[in-house]
C-alpha cells in the first residue's frame, strides 16, 4: 500500500491534498503506509498545502517520518520555507536533517559568492 501511496505525489493529486492527509493522519500504524503518504503529501504540496505541511512537521506524534516534509517545505515555502527549517534544527528528531539542508544551503551560496567574485575581478 505504501507504494501506491507514493504514486499519488503528483501535482495532479493536489485537489485531493486533504484527502491524502486525512488517510495519513488516520493511518498511525502501518509504517509502510505512513511513509508512503508522507511522501506524496509533500510531493503534491503546492504552495495552498504550505501551512498544513508545516503542521505535519511540527506534529511530534509522528516522530521520524515527518523528515520527510522538510525538502518539501523548502521547496514550497521558498524564504519562509527555510526559517520553518531553520526553527526545527535544534530538534531531537528533525535536527539532523535540517542541519544538513541548511550546510547544503550555506554551500551553495559560498559557491555562488566565489563565482561572482572570479566574475568581477
Amino acid at each position: 500500500m505504501g507504494h501506491l501511496a507514493r504514486l499519488m505525489g503528483v501535482k495532479e493529486a493536489r485537489p485531493y491534498w486533504d484527502r491524502l492527509r486525512g488517510l495519513y493522519e488516520t493511518h498511525t500504524t502501518e509504517t509502510q503506509l505512513c511513509d508512503g503518504l508522507a511522501d506524496a503529501l509533500g510531493r503534491s504540496a503546492g504552495k495552498e498545502q504550505f501551512d498544513g505541511l508545516v503542521e505535519l512537521l511540527l506534529d511530534d506524534s509522528r516522530d521520524g517520518v515527518r523528515v520527510m516534509f522538510i525538502p518539501d517545505i523548502i521547496r514550497v515555502g521558498r524564504e519562509q520555507g527555510w526559517k520553518v527549517v531553520e526553527s526545527v534544527a535544534d530538534d531531537p528528531v528533525l535536527g539532523k536533517e535540517a542541519s544538513y539542508r541548511l550546510h547544503q544551503r550555506d554551500l551553495r551560496r559560498r559557491a555562488k559568492a566565489r563565482r561572482e567574485a572570479r566574475r568581477n575581478r
